[in-house]
């Protein structure tokens, strides 16, 4: 067992499918890569909180080009992993809001790592590569 009491098994079934969602071949943007540039910056920034790493590996799991659900159903998919591996409900909650969030990208949320998931999946688009420490320090 790991610290937070979920089996290496289950942990590691739980990957697999996460890394078999990301690899799907009509991804061309929401895929591992997109996944690896967030946690880094995310990492880089100080603000790879357990919410902000939830939200990133769940928020675009579910990807259908066209669809409008796309991160609703990644919300759900999301809820439901976490409850059945026992998450704080608090933890839950912020995470199904953040990843819902990353629809539009607008949030009321003040939380700085919510925040920082928002800039991180947006990162792509930003003129040049901004530092995502960089901005933060700013709104610090």
């Amino acid at each position: 067992m790991i610290a937070s009491g979920l089996s290496t098994d289950s942990g590691a079934t739980y990957f697999e499918q996460l890394c078999a969602a990301y690899n799907e071949p009509h991804r061309f943007y929401h895929d591992l890569n997109h996944i690896a540039s967030m946690l880094g910056l995310l990492e880089a920034s100080g603000f790879d909180t357990p919410l902000a790493q939830w939200a990133v590996w769940y928020h675009d799991v579910i990807y259908k080009p066209g669809s409008t659900k796309n991160e609703k159903r990644s919300a759900e998919l999301a809820e439901l992993i976490m409850r059945s591996l026992n998450v704080d409900e608090d933890l839950i909650r912020n995470t199904v809001q953040t990843i819902l969030e990353t629809k539009n990208h607008q949030t009321k949320s003040t939380k700085k790592d919510v925040l920082a998931v928002l800039d991180a999946d947006m990162s792509i688009h930003w003129n040049g590569r901004r530092n995502l420490f960089e901005l933060s320090r700013k709104c610090s």
